[in-house]
């Protein structure tokens, strides 16, 4: 999918979340069959890109300060 190849190039890869933001507006109760195309671009996405936790990184390095 296109989503490989924008996260795999350098150039467009800050381009991800603005798409992640469009998708989500597209999510539609009355429209089941574009939901349903959106999350799997949202499946698709959440493969390729890696996705790290912040909030462990934010607890140690708050217990290295005090």
């Amino acid at each position: 999918m296109l989503f490989n190849i924008i996260v795999k190039a350098k150039g467009y890869r800050c381009y991800i979340i603005t798409l992640l933001r469009l998708i989500l507006l597209g999510i539609n109760a009355n429209n089941l069959e574009k939901t349903l195309h959106i999350l799997s671009c949202i499946e698709v996405i959440s493969y390729v890109v890696p996705f790290h936790d912040l909030i462990k990184e934010k607890i140690a390095g708050h217990n290295r300060q005090v």
